[in-house]
Protein backbone atom coordinates (compact mmCIF):
# COMPACT_ATOMS: atom_id res chain seq x y z
CA UNK A 1 0.00 0.00 0.00
CA UNK A 2 1.47 3.60 -0.88
CA UNK A 3 1.08 5.04 2.66
CA UNK A 4 1.95 8.72 0.99
CA UNK A 5 -1.43 8.66 -0.80
CA UNK A 6 -3.15 8.20 2.02
CA UNK A 7 -2.25 11.33 3.99
CA UNK A 8 -2.66 14.33 1.39
CA UNK A 9 -0.39 17.37 1.54
CA UNK A 10 -2.24 19.47 3.19
CA UNK A 11 -1.79 17.39 6.91
CA UNK A 12 1.55 17.05 6.22
CA UNK A 13 1.53 20.99 6.23
CA UNK A 14 -0.34 21.14 9.40
CA UNK A 15 0.87 22.45 12.44
CA UNK A 16 -0.95 20.35 14.63
CA UNK A 17 -0.41 17.32 13.15
CA UNK A 18 2.65 15.56 12.81
CA UNK A 19 3.18 12.77 10.88
CA UNK A 20 6.10 10.27 11.53
CA UNK A 21 6.69 7.60 8.69
CA UNK A 22 9.86 5.49 9.47
CA UNK A 23 11.09 3.15 6.78
CA UNK A 24 10.30 -0.35 7.11
CA UNK A 25 8.48 0.01 10.02
CA UNK A 26 5.25 0.59 11.06
CA UNK A 27 3.81 4.13 9.84
CA UNK A 28 1.92 6.15 12.56
CA UNK A 29 0.36 8.92 13.29
CA UNK A 30 0.30 11.24 16.03
CA UNK A 31 -1.55 14.61 16.63
CA UNK A 32 -0.09 16.92 18.88
CA UNK A 33 -2.56 18.61 20.94
CA UNK A 34 -2.22 21.54 23.61
CA UNK A 35 -3.98 22.90 26.63
CA UNK A 36 -5.67 26.46 25.68
CA UNK A 37 -3.36 29.29 27.05
CA UNK A 38 -4.60 31.18 29.67
CA UNK A 39 -6.67 34.24 29.58
CA UNK A 40 -9.45 36.87 30.74
CA UNK A 41 -12.71 35.96 28.68
CA UNK A 42 -10.91 32.82 26.34
CA UNK A 43 -11.81 29.60 27.04
CA UNK A 44 -9.07 28.64 29.66
CA UNK A 45 -9.60 31.79 32.13
CA UNK A 46 -7.37 32.68 35.25
CA UNK A 47 -8.22 30.91 38.15
CA UNK A 48 -8.51 34.51 39.79
CA UNK A 49 -11.48 35.53 37.58
CA UNK A 50 -13.09 31.98 37.34
CA UNK A 51 -15.52 32.38 40.51
CA UNK A 52 -17.32 35.57 39.20
CA UNK A 53 -18.10 33.67 35.91
CA UNK A 54 -19.49 30.96 38.17
CA UNK A 55 -21.54 33.28 39.36
CA UNK A 56 -22.41 36.62 36.63
CA UNK A 57 -21.09 35.05 32.99
CA UNK A 58 -23.12 32.65 31.22
CA UNK A 59 -22.53 29.04 31.25
CA UNK A 60 -20.09 27.22 28.85
CA UNK A 61 -20.72 23.84 28.34
CA UNK A 62 -17.98 21.61 28.61
CA UNK A 63 -17.03 21.18 24.60
CA UNK A 64 -16.61 24.97 24.29
CA UNK A 65 -14.16 24.42 22.05
CA UNK A 66 -16.47 22.63 19.54
CA UNK A 67 -18.29 25.41 20.01
CA UNK A 68 -18.89 27.30 16.55
CA UNK A 69 -18.03 31.01 16.33
CA UNK A 70 -20.87 32.82 16.75
CA UNK A 71 -21.72 30.89 19.96
CA UNK A 72 -17.82 31.20 21.27
CA UNK A 73 -18.10 35.10 20.73
CA UNK A 74 -21.04 35.36 22.68
CA UNK A 75 -19.38 33.38 26.11
CA UNK A 76 -16.86 36.15 25.66
CA UNK A 77 -19.19 38.63 25.60
CA UNK A 78 -20.96 37.38 28.66
CA UNK A 79 -17.81 37.19 30.04
CA UNK A 80 -16.70 41.09 28.95
CA UNK A 81 -19.98 42.07 31.01
CA UNK A 82 -19.67 40.58 33.89
CA UNK A 83 -16.41 42.34 34.14
CA UNK A 84 -17.85 45.02 33.56
CA UNK A 85 -20.25 44.49 36.14
CA UNK A 86 -17.74 43.97 38.78
CA UNK A 87 -15.78 46.75 38.31
CA UNK A 88 -18.65 49.13 38.50
CA UNK A 89 -19.65 46.88 41.63
CA UNK A 90 -16.16 47.48 43.53
CA UNK A 91 -17.08 51.65 42.42
CA UNK A 92 -19.81 51.31 43.96
CA UNK A 93 -18.49 49.48 47.34
CA UNK A 94 -15.78 52.12 47.11
CA UNK A 95 -18.17 54.98 47.00
CA UNK A 96 -20.11 53.57 49.93
CA UNK A 97 -17.34 55.18 52.27
CA UNK A 98 -18.09 58.72 51.14
CA UNK A 99 -22.03 57.66 51.66
CA UNK A 100 -21.27 57.32 55.09
CA UNK A 101 -19.59 60.49 55.43
CA UNK A 102 -22.24 62.64 53.73
CA UNK A 103 -24.21 64.54 56.20
CA UNK A 104 -27.55 64.44 54.20
CA UNK A 105 -27.13 60.42 54.42
CA UNK A 106 -28.85 60.29 51.14
CA UNK A 107 -26.48 58.91 48.74
CA UNK A 108 -26.61 55.66 50.86
CA UNK A 109 -29.90 54.94 49.45
CA UNK A 110 -28.90 55.49 45.63
CA UNK A 111 -25.73 53.64 45.82
CA UNK A 112 -27.58 50.68 47.44
CA UNK A 113 -30.17 50.82 44.65
CA UNK A 114 -27.66 51.14 41.95
CA UNK A 115 -25.70 48.18 43.50
CA UNK A 116 -29.03 46.33 43.83
CA UNK A 117 -29.51 46.53 39.76
CA UNK A 118 -26.16 45.84 39.52
CA UNK A 119 -26.56 42.53 40.84
CA UNK A 120 -29.98 42.35 38.60
CA UNK A 121 -28.30 42.45 35.48
CA UNK A 122 -25.89 39.43 36.71
CA UNK A 123 -28.00 37.45 37.25
CA UNK A 124 -29.87 38.24 33.71
CA UNK A 125 -26.40 38.24 32.23
CA UNK A 126 -26.02 34.45 34.09
CA UNK A 127 -28.89 33.54 32.62
CA UNK A 128 -27.81 34.36 28.91
CA UNK A 129 -29.54 37.58 28.49
CA UNK A 130 -26.64 39.82 27.20
CA UNK A 131 -28.09 42.79 25.63
CA UNK A 132 -30.72 43.34 28.53
CA UNK A 133 -27.97 43.22 30.92
CA UNK A 134 -25.90 45.49 28.92
CA UNK A 135 -28.09 48.15 28.80
CA UNK A 136 -29.36 48.23 32.23
CA UNK A 137 -25.80 48.56 32.89
CA UNK A 138 -25.07 51.52 30.79
CA UNK A 139 -28.25 53.10 31.88
CA UNK A 140 -26.97 52.99 35.68
CA UNK A 141 -23.49 53.98 35.00
CA UNK A 142 -25.38 56.65 32.44
CA UNK A 143 -27.70 57.90 35.11
CA UNK A 144 -24.64 57.78 37.96
CA UNK A 145 -22.73 60.13 35.55
CA UNK A 146 -25.60 62.46 34.99
CA UNK A 147 -26.83 62.30 38.85
CA UNK A 148 -23.04 63.49 39.43
CA UNK A 149 -23.17 66.22 36.88
CA UNK A 150 -26.61 67.56 38.09
CA UNK A 151 -25.85 66.67 42.11
CA UNK A 152 -22.49 69.13 41.81
CA UNK A 153 -24.16 71.95 40.17
CA UNK A 154 -24.03 75.08 42.20
CA UNK A 155 -27.80 75.43 42.99
CA UNK A 156 -28.54 74.35 39.91
CA UNK A 157 -26.49 76.00 37.69
CA UNK A 158 -23.70 74.51 35.72
CA UNK A 159 -20.63 75.86 36.61
CA UNK A 160 -16.62 75.12 35.49
CA UNK A 161 -16.64 72.73 37.60
CA UNK A 162 -18.58 70.20 36.36
CA UNK A 163 -16.93 70.85 32.86
CA UNK A 164 -14.10 67.67 33.52
CA UNK A 165 -17.40 65.86 34.15
CA UNK A 166 -18.62 66.20 31.13
CA UNK A 167 -15.39 64.69 29.74
CA UNK A 168 -15.83 61.78 31.56
CA UNK A 169 -18.72 61.15 30.44
CA UNK A 170 -16.08 59.05 28.34
CA UNK A 171 -16.42 56.09 30.99
CA UNK A 172 -20.05 54.60 30.45
CA UNK A 173 -18.58 54.80 26.27
CA UNK A 174 -15.79 52.63 27.32
CA UNK A 175 -18.01 50.66 29.46
CA UNK A 176 -20.10 50.01 26.13
CA UNK A 177 -17.07 48.65 24.31
CA UNK A 178 -17.00 45.58 26.65
CA UNK A 179 -21.25 44.97 26.64
CA UNK A 180 -22.10 45.87 23.17
CA UNK A 181 -20.54 44.78 19.88
CA UNK A 182 -18.96 47.01 17.29
CA UNK A 183 -22.27 49.17 16.93
CA UNK A 184 -22.41 49.64 20.67
CA UNK A 185 -20.10 52.62 21.13
CA UNK A 186 -21.25 55.18 18.60
CA UNK A 187 -24.67 54.81 19.56
CA UNK A 188 -23.57 55.29 23.32
CA UNK A 189 -20.96 58.36 22.10
CA UNK A 190 -24.15 59.40 20.16
CA UNK A 191 -26.08 59.52 23.58
CA UNK A 192 -23.22 61.37 25.44
CA UNK A 193 -23.09 64.21 22.77
CA UNK A 194 -26.42 65.30 22.88
CA UNK A 195 -26.32 65.19 26.62
CA UNK A 196 -22.97 66.91 26.62
CA UNK A 197 -25.02 69.93 24.50
CA UNK A 198 -28.07 69.76 26.03
CA UNK A 199 -25.99 70.44 29.64
CA UNK A 200 -24.54 73.49 28.00
CA UNK A 201 -27.04 74.22 25.58
CA UNK A 202 -30.14 74.37 28.00
CA UNK A 203 -28.97 73.95 31.58
CA UNK A 204 -28.97 77.37 33.24
CA UNK A 205 -24.99 78.56 33.82
CA UNK A 206 -23.20 80.32 36.37
CA UNK A 207 -20.98 83.89 35.60
CA UNK A 208 -17.88 82.10 34.94
CA UNK A 209 -19.11 79.70 32.60
CA UNK A 210 -21.51 81.69 30.63
CA UNK A 211 -18.10 84.19 30.18
CA UNK A 212 -16.11 81.18 28.31
CA UNK A 213 -19.14 80.27 26.28
CA UNK A 214 -19.07 83.99 25.01
CA UNK A 215 -15.65 84.45 24.33
CA UNK A 216 -14.36 80.78 23.29
CA UNK A 217 -17.68 78.43 22.99
CA UNK A 218 -16.01 76.49 19.90
CA UNK A 219 -13.38 75.24 22.82
CA UNK A 220 -16.04 74.95 25.82
CA UNK A 221 -18.18 72.15 23.16
CA UNK A 222 -14.81 70.61 21.27
CA UNK A 223 -13.28 69.30 23.87
CA UNK A 224 -15.82 67.04 25.40
CA UNK A 225 -17.44 66.37 22.51
CA UNK A 226 -13.98 65.14 20.98
CA UNK A 227 -13.33 62.62 23.38
CA UNK A 228 -16.41 61.21 22.59
CA UNK A 229 -16.22 61.14 18.81
CA UNK A 230 -12.41 59.95 19.07
CA UNK A 231 -13.22 57.16 21.72
CA UNK A 232 -16.55 56.13 19.63
CA UNK A 233 -14.65 55.89 16.41
CA UNK A 234 -11.50 54.23 17.53
CA UNK A 235 -13.74 52.05 19.63
CA UNK A 236 -15.57 51.38 16.72
CA UNK A 237 -12.35 50.24 14.06
CA UNK A 238 -10.87 47.96 17.28
CA UNK A 239 -13.77 46.10 17.46
CA UNK A 240 -14.15 45.53 13.91
CA UNK A 241 -10.93 44.57 13.83
CA UNK A 242 -11.05 42.28 16.15
CA UNK A 243 -14.47 40.59 14.79
CA UNK A 244 -12.23 40.23 11.32
CA UNK A 245 -9.54 38.71 13.33
CA UNK A 246 -11.69 36.36 15.01
CA UNK A 247 -13.30 35.43 11.83
CA UNK A 248 -10.01 34.72 10.42
CA UNK A 249 -8.63 32.50 13.22
CA UNK A 250 -11.77 30.48 13.43
CA UNK A 251 -11.97 29.11 9.85
CA UNK A 252 -7.81 28.77 10.66
CA UNK A 253 -8.60 26.35 13.53
CA UNK A 254 -11.41 24.75 11.70
CA UNK A 255 -8.91 23.87 9.04
CA UNK A 256 -6.30 22.67 11.60
CA UNK A 257 -9.44 20.71 12.87
CA UNK A 258 -10.36 19.34 10.02
CA UNK A 259 -6.68 18.22 8.97
CA UNK A 260 -6.41 16.30 12.47
CA UNK A 261 -9.76 14.73 11.61
CA UNK A 262 -8.54 14.08 8.23
CA UNK A 263 -5.07 12.60 9.80
CA UNK A 264 -6.71 10.58 12.37
CA UNK A 265 -8.88 9.08 9.55
CA UNK A 266 -5.52 7.93 7.33
CA UNK A 267 -3.89 7.06 10.69
CA UNK A 268 -7.25 4.57 10.83
CA UNK A 269 -6.75 3.48 7.44
CA UNK A 270 -3.15 2.56 7.91
CA UNK A 271 -3.86 0.46 11.38
CA UNK A 272 -6.74 -1.15 9.55
CA UNK A 273 -4.97 -2.26 6.64
CA UNK A 274 -2.34 -3.45 9.16
CA UNK A 275 -4.88 -5.55 10.83
CA UNK A 276 -6.11 -6.53 7.28
CA UNK A 277 -2.73 -8.32 6.33
CA UNK A 278 -2.23 -9.56 9.54
CA UNK A 279 -5.84 -11.41 9.71
CA UNK A 280 -5.36 -12.42 5.79
CA UNK A 281 -1.66 -14.23 6.85
CA UNK A 282 -3.53 -16.10 9.81
CA UNK A 283 -6.24 -17.36 7.24
CA UNK A 284 -3.11 -18.42 5.35
CA UNK A 285 -1.10 -20.15 7.24
CA UNK A 286 -4.07 -22.11 8.79
CA UNK A 287 -4.91 -23.81 5.17
CA UNK A 288 -2.06 -24.69 4.78
CA UNK A 289 -1.57 -26.54 8.10
CA UNK A 290 -4.65 -28.00 7.46
CA UNK A 291 -4.21 -28.77 4.38
CA UNK A 292 -0.95 -30.76 5.23
CA UNK A 293 -2.87 -32.82 7.70
CA UNK A 294 -3.04 -30.49 10.80
CA UNK A 295 -6.61 -31.19 12.11
CA UNK A 296 -6.67 -29.06 14.68
CA UNK A 297 -5.66 -26.25 12.75
CA UNK A 298 -7.61 -23.27 13.96
CA UNK A 299 -6.95 -19.59 13.46
CA UNK A 300 -5.22 -17.94 16.20
CA UNK A 301 -7.26 -15.08 18.45
CA UNK A 302 -5.92 -12.13 18.83
CA UNK A 303 -7.05 -9.20 21.06
CA UNK A 304 -6.14 -6.46 18.84
CA UNK A 305 -6.97 -8.54 15.08
CA UNK A 306 -10.46 -9.57 16.62
CA UNK A 307 -12.16 -6.65 17.81
CA UNK A 308 -12.40 -6.12 14.08
CA UNK A 309 -12.38 -9.77 12.19
CA UNK A 310 -13.49 -11.28 15.25
CA UNK A 311 -16.74 -12.06 14.09
CA UNK A 312 -15.57 -13.53 10.48
CA UNK A 313 -12.66 -15.69 12.68
CA UNK A 314 -14.59 -17.55 14.74
CA UNK A 315 -17.03 -18.28 11.52
CA UNK A 316 -14.23 -19.49 9.63
CA UNK A 317 -12.63 -21.58 12.70
CA UNK A 318 -16.58 -23.13 13.04
CA UNK A 319 -16.49 -24.00 9.34
CA UNK A 320 -13.00 -25.98 9.62
CA UNK A 321 -14.78 -27.83 12.77
CA UNK A 322 -17.63 -29.08 10.55
CA UNK A 323 -14.86 -29.96 7.72
CA UNK A 324 -13.12 -31.82 10.29
CA UNK A 325 -15.77 -33.44 11.55
CA UNK A 326 -17.55 -34.61 7.88
CA UNK A 327 -13.95 -35.69 6.83
CA UNK A 328 -13.98 -38.12 9.90
CA UNK A 329 -17.31 -39.04 9.51
CA UNK A 330 -17.15 -39.94 6.02
CA UNK A 331 -13.79 -41.95 6.50
CA UNK A 332 -15.10 -44.86 6.79
CA UNK A 333 -16.90 -44.28 3.53
CA UNK A 334 -13.97 -44.13 1.86
CA UNK A 335 -12.03 -47.22 3.19
CA UNK A 336 -15.26 -49.30 2.39
CA UNK A 337 -14.50 -47.66 -1.40
CA UNK A 338 -11.10 -48.40 -1.45
CA UNK A 339 -12.06 -51.77 -0.11
CA UNK A 340 -14.31 -52.54 -3.18
CA UNK A 341 -11.95 -51.10 -5.69
CA UNK A 342 -9.26 -53.33 -3.68
CA UNK A 343 -11.41 -56.77 -4.24
CA UNK A 344 -12.64 -55.68 -7.67
CA UNK A 345 -8.92 -55.45 -8.77
CA UNK A 346 -7.93 -59.40 -7.48
CA UNK A 347 -11.03 -60.45 -9.02
CA UNK A 348 -10.28 -58.94 -12.48
CA UNK A 349 -6.60 -60.41 -12.35
CA UNK A 350 -7.10 -63.78 -10.89
CA UNK A 351 -10.12 -63.45 -13.67
CA UNK A 352 -7.43 -62.67 -16.52
CA UNK A 353 -4.84 -65.43 -14.85
CA UNK A 354 -7.33 -68.24 -14.74
CA UNK A 355 -6.69 -68.35 -11.23
CA UNK A 356 -8.12 -68.19 -7.89
CA UNK A 357 -9.16 -65.05 -6.55
CA UNK A 358 -6.24 -63.73 -3.43
CA UNK A 359 -8.46 -61.67 -1.25
CA UNK A 360 -7.70 -60.10 1.90
CA UNK A 361 -9.34 -58.89 5.01
CA UNK A 362 -9.71 -55.36 5.01
CA UNK A 363 -12.00 -54.99 7.94
CA UNK A 364 -15.19 -53.29 6.14
CA UNK A 365 -18.29 -53.60 5.49
CA UNK A 366 -17.13 -54.98 1.52
CA UNK A 367 -15.38 -57.55 3.58
CA UNK A 368 -18.95 -59.34 4.17
CA UNK A 369 -20.09 -59.14 1.05
CA UNK A 370 -16.66 -60.60 -0.99
CA UNK A 371 -16.79 -63.48 1.49
CA UNK A 372 -20.51 -64.80 1.12
CA UNK A 373 -19.97 -64.24 -2.90
CA UNK A 374 -16.94 -66.42 -2.39
CA UNK A 375 -18.70 -69.10 -0.37
CA UNK A 376 -20.18 -69.99 -3.30
CA UNK A 377 -17.19 -71.16 -5.18
CA UNK A 378 -15.26 -72.49 -2.19
CA UNK A 379 -12.73 -69.71 -1.56
CA UNK A 380 -11.55 -68.36 1.38
CA UNK A 381 -10.71 -65.06 2.03
CA UNK A 382 -7.29 -64.43 3.41
CA UNK A 383 -6.58 -63.29 6.83
CA UNK A 384 -7.67 -59.63 7.19
CA UNK A 385 -4.28 -57.29 6.89
CA UNK A 386 -4.92 -53.10 7.52
CA UNK A 387 -5.32 -51.07 4.25
CA UNK A 388 -2.43 -48.72 4.51
CA UNK A 389 -1.69 -45.72 2.38
CA UNK A 390 1.20 -46.96 0.72
CA UNK A 391 -0.71 -50.58 -0.53
CA UNK A 392 -3.55 -47.99 -1.50
CA UNK A 393 -0.49 -46.05 -3.76
CA UNK A 394 1.04 -49.77 -4.99
CA UNK A 395 -2.51 -50.32 -6.28
CA UNK A 396 -2.95 -47.06 -8.12
CA UNK A 397 -6.22 -46.33 -5.90
CA UNK A 398 -7.36 -43.22 -4.56
CA UNK A 399 -5.83 -42.29 -1.36
CA UNK A 400 -7.46 -41.49 2.06
CA UNK A 401 -8.36 -37.84 2.34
Amino acid sequence: MDYARVVPNSILKGGAVYLACMKGENRTISMITHQAPYSITGLNPYTWIRWWYKLAAPKAPPDAEALPLREREFLRRGKLTSIALLIELIEMFIAIGAGIQDPNKGLLPILFTIIGVLIIAAILNRFRKLTTAGIVTIVVVEVGMIGNILGGAVNGHLGTFQLPLLCLLAQPLMISVLLFPAWGGPIVGMFNVLAIISFLRFMPKTPDLQFYLNTQPYLVYSIPITIQVVIALISFIVITSLQESMIRADRAEEIAKLQQIMAEQARREVDEKHLQDAWFEQVVTTMTHLANGDRAAKIPSNMEIDATFGPVSRSLNNMLGRYVRLRDELRPLDLTMQAVQMHLQALRTAQINHTAPHLQLTGTPADQLVEAALRLNGTILQPPQPLSMQDSRQRGERPLS
